[in-house]
């Protein structure tokens, strides 16, 4: 997107590794692999995925997911394949707006001598204490993609708390980052086919899921293959054909253009 907040994953990852602190919270609660994998995106892929989605719940195991089909490539979207392509196993589901679990959050993070400025929005990030503000930020920007990063928020504190303490907590009890992913991948597309298309987000997660669905292709084909052609085509994109995908400038300026009529109506 060029208006509006960034709401990409960072695909480079010097800050991230500049911080050994930050660095061994994040690799102890097992998210760091995850981050570093996240390495390219396409504009106009990550908006096709959310035009596209159609959400379903099977009642009889409870698996919540959620269809799409992107350049012909059918996609079914669930936690167990966020768990595959991210490497993060599958924890406790939970509700980021369970206020009894985020007003909880908002004292036993904190330690009784830290101090800390809130708002009725949260907690200032720069007054988090030691390391923990770095580490919001990296929590904001690689797995809930914010768009403000100035405020962190009471499931941000959750999250905190939870690297903060994992001496106490076995691995099935922690929060579960795929089903994290999952629900703000359907949010996310929900809101984009009400036509908020500054809404699109998880743009490196979505090209990983992509990426993993192209394995299983006969005949296989690379990414940047499908980014051009798509998946069943057998030629190079005409570029003066008018159904040739954009490139990833094109989409940008549509995107942008579309963003400024919205606004303006």
């Amino acid at each position: 997107m060029t208006a509006g907040f960034i709401r990409r994953e960072p695909t480079d990852h010097t800050r991230l590794h500049s911080q050994p602190k930050v660095v061994a919270s994040l690799k102890g609660v097992g998210w760091l692999s995850f981050f570093d994998k996240l390495d390219g995106f396409d504009d106009a892929i990550a908006l096709e995925f959310a035009q596209n989605s159609e959400h379903i719940q099977v009642q009889d195991n409870q698996t919540h997911e959620f269809h799409t089909n992107v350049r012909g490539l059918d996609i079914g979207v669930n936690e167990d394949l966020i768990s595959e392509v991210t490497e993060i196993p599958r924890g406790q589901p939970w509700d980021k707006d369970d206020r009894a679990l985020n007003n909880r959050a908002k004292t036993s993070f904190f330690r009784s001598y830290e101090k800390s400025e809130s708002n009725r929005n949260g907690v200032k990030r720069e007054s988090l204490p030691d390391e923990w503000g770095e580490v919001a930020y990296h929590i904001m920007k690689y797995l809930t993609c914010e768009g403000r990063l100035s405020i962190v928020y009471a499931y941000h504190l959750r999250m905190l708390y939870q690297i903060r303490n994992l001496s106490y907590q076995k691995p099935q009890q922690r929060i579960s980052i795929p089903h994290l992913l999952l629900h703000s991948l359907k949010e996310m597309c929900i809101r984009v086919k009400k036509g908020k298309l500054d809404a699109v987000a998880h743009h490196c997660l979505i090209k990983l899921i992509v990426c993993h669905k192209l394995q299983e292709q006969l005949p296989q084909i690379s990414w940047n293959q499908f980014v051009q052609v798509g998946v069943g085509q057998d030629k190079a994109p005409d570029t003066e054909n008018p159904m040739t995908p954009p490139t990833r400038e094109e989409s940008a300026v549509r995107i942008h253009k579309a963003f400024l009529a919205e606004a303006r109506g």
